[in-house]
């Protein structure tokens, strides 16, 4: 784990309460103490002086650069909140190549599994060499057809859960709450 002071900027806010953008390692570039007007937040417009920048210490793996991190923050934001921070930088890099969010979302539900049947092992193992193979060498966009991936999908309501709910918390947690990397060992 690699630790970065991160400089958030917040010009292009509209609102008080909303999170600062990361825009790169700070180097005492910028004067910390610089004010804009802003509003405090979307219901209330009076207008208040807030400070543009703040430094977050920001954890990332050794494997990860920050400039990457930067680039596909919150791609990596949602794959930590599923459950793949653990896994290998390899893993990581494939799961986050796929566009579907759902199926990225079941394949580490599923892999965070140890399933009992052998068919379900089968398609953990299939999953798993597909997530190893180097990306020139795969045939297959995804590791598992349509039809395999209907077998680990369980029921109908976790999509819709999914769809529903999930997106949508993540999203408002980091316009509040802008995450700083994964939490230090």
């Amino acid at each position: 784990m690699k630790t970065y002071s991160v400089l958030y900027d917040g010009k292009c806010n509209e609102n008080s309460d909303s999170a600062k953008h990361p825009v790169g390692e700070y180097t005492g570039q910028v004067d910390l103490e610089e004010t804009i007007t802003q509003c405090v937040n979307s219901r209330w417009d009076m207008l208040v002086e807030v400070k543009r920048y703040e430094v977050h210490q920001v954890s990332l793996p050794d494997w990860l650069p920050l400039n990457d991190w930067l680039r596909n923050r919150i791609k990596y934001a949602y794959l930590w909140n599923e459950g793949a921070a653990e896994y290998p930088e390899k893993w990581q890099k494939a799961l986050l190549g796929l566009e579907s969010g759902f199926y990225r979302y079941e394949l580490i539900k599923f892999l965070n599994t140890n399933p009992r049947k052998e068919f379900r092992q089968q398609l953990k193992q299939q999953i798993i060499d597909w997530l190893e193979m180097n990306p020139d060498d795969r045939k297959y966009q995804y590791p598992l057809s349509d039809k395999q991936m209907a077998c680990i999908v369980f029921r109908y309501q976790e999509r819709r859960t999914w769809k529903n709910n999930y997106p949508s918390d993540l999203y408002y947690h980091h316009r509040y709450n802008e995450d700083k990397g994964l939490k230090a060992a």
